[in-house]
């Protein structure tokens, strides 16, 4: 009897020590199998992408401008329907950036134009409010086909204006607009509002054949244009860079 009762002693103790050692085991697989804390809030960028929709990465820009995210696929699908509204029907929502307008409040900017692989005959950009409503739009026909444009990524630097890049074929732009307290107003245009002879509105800058630079330590971009002399043609001309910064009110050369 006192060996029977010694050995079913030791079994018990056995198989709480079996236990605890599997319940240690599970606790520490579960703990394993949690998503990694780095991965998690993840925000999926464009360039609309962006994004946007090529978009952009999330950043938290100064003046107007709030953090930048990708829209939910539901502000994806109305983007698109009101560039081919109010722009173009072969345009897409190439990117979005998320400001707050001194007016309108949190404004949405979407630049439409080409896809990565369809070109459009139409470009342009909206600026739409938080219940939907575009609030304000502008948009060219294009001669040729639209190979590019879209948000810059970053789409806007410390200034707090809003920056567009585009191509239509052969050399770079860039296009950029600037909230104002009632409404946006338009530093550069695009390409084929500053070439058409027939457009009836002026800008103040021209920046086609142009690309941007930064921004830099000082949360701003500079603008660097390509200038050709055109001597004795264009073909054979000389080609220069000019640099333009923002001076508070304006872009003038460095």
């Amino acid at each position: 009897m006192k060996w029977s009762q010694k050995n079913a002693n030791h079994r018990i103790q056995h198989v709480v020590g079996i236990s605890a050692l599997l319940l240690v085991i599970t606790v520490t697989v579960a703990g394993c199998s949690s998503t990694p804390s780095g991965d998690a809030g993840l925000v999926s960028s464009g360039s609309v992408t962006a994004s946007v929709t090529p978009g952009q990465s999330p950043t938290t820009q100064d003046n107007q401008n709030t953090a930048t995210t990708m829209p939910n696929q539901q502000a994806v699908a109305n983007f698109e329907q009101l560039c081919q509204e109010k722009i173009g029907t072969d345009t897409h929502a190439t990117g979005t950036v998320t400001i707050d307008h001194k007016a309108w409040g949190a404004t949405t900017i979407v630049s439409c134009g080409p896809t990565d692989v369809v070109p459009s005959t139409a470009e342009g950009v909206l600026a739409v409010d938080s219940t939907g409503t575009v609030t304000w739009n502008s948009g060219v026909p294009a001669d040729v086909n639209s190979q590019e444009f879209a948000l810059a990524n970053p789409a806007t630097d410390a200034s707090g204006n809003i920056f567009i890049t585009y191509n239509p074929g052969r050399y770079d732009g860039v296009m950029i607009l600037h909230p104002t307290d009632t409404g946006m107003e338009i530093l550069a245009g695009s390409y084929y509002e500053d070439i058409d002879p027939a457009a009836t509105t002026s800008y103040p800058n021209d920046f086609y054949q142009s690309q941007l630079v930064g921004p830099g330590s000082d949360g701003l971009y500079q603008i660097a244009k390509s200038v050709n002399d055109c001597v004795p043609d264009c073909a054979s001309g000389q080609t220069t860079t000019q640099v333009y910064a923002w001076n508070g009110q304006s872009y003038e050369t460095k």
